[in-house]
């Protein structure tokens, strides 16, 4: 599928984004689609003023940033609480409570421009279930509060899914699982990261997908990790 020529906010945008969510297997209600329009505008407005996204055509926002933050949807639990790490324009976790208003997501970043964007938004869309706070992985780490808190930690925003699951793993609750969106992916990188983390995690799946245009048809990896 090559991008459609699109405007935000119109009905046909809408429909875009229904039918191409739909195809990747998460079904939207005309509520949701109405709340990602909204979303969609506020990034566009906001990102004339701080660098948020390089991708502002309308077909591109849905697929690339809003299609593909919901393909996690289908390995996080109902009723899970989730962090989002690096979330930075609140991709995936903002997309993910639009769709999952069961789940309970705290979304991370160390950029207090965009943790204000992503609290403009959140405010705009009423997500309640959705908040952002401003820190470091490195420092949610070391907080008592955040601690094996989390059914899932997921972070589609850094460059090693080994580097930042080691990290991550003292957030995950027991039987917890941790979910690395990325792009290319090495098989040997995935059983040397089981290796190392050995006493911690017990399985890991790697899901190979790929978005449904043809200027992304790029395979696309969902690691997931298990912990024991």
């Amino acid at each position: 599928m090559m991008l459609p020529s699109l405007q935000i906010p119109s009905e046909n945008w809408r429909r875009f984004l229904a039918e191409t969510s739909e195809s990747m297997g998460a079904a939207l209600t005309l509520e949701d689609t109405a709340l990602f329009e909204a979303y969609a505008l506020e990034l566009l407005v906001w990102n004339r003023k701080i660098n948020i996204t390089a991708i502002t055509d309308p077909a591109a926002i849905a697929v690339k940033h809003f299609v593909d933050s919901l393909v996690p949807a289908a390995y996080i639990p109902e009723n899970a609480a989730v962090l989002d790490i690096g979330s930075g324009g609140g991709f995936p976790g903002i997309p993910l409570g639009i769709h999952r208003p069961d789940l309970r997501i705290t979304l991370v970043d160390s950029s207090r421009k965009r943790v204000n964007f992503q609290r403009a938004v959140l405010r705009k869309i009423r997500l309640d279930h959705v908040t952002g706070i401003e820190a470091k992985l490195a420092e949610v780490v070391l907080q008592d509060e955040f601690r094996e808190s989390f059914d899932v930690v997921i972070s589609r925003a850094f460059t090693s899914f080994e580097q930042w699951m080691i990290q991550a793993i003292p957030l995950v609750k027991r039987a917890g699982r941790l979910i690395a969106m990325v792009g290319a992916i090495e098989r040997d990188a995935v059983r040397e990261f089981r290796a190392r983390c050995a006493d911690a995690i017990d399985t890991i799946d790697v899901v190979s997908y790929s978005l449904p245009i043809a200027s992304a048809m790029e395979k696309r990896h969902l690691v997931v990790a298990f912990r024991k």
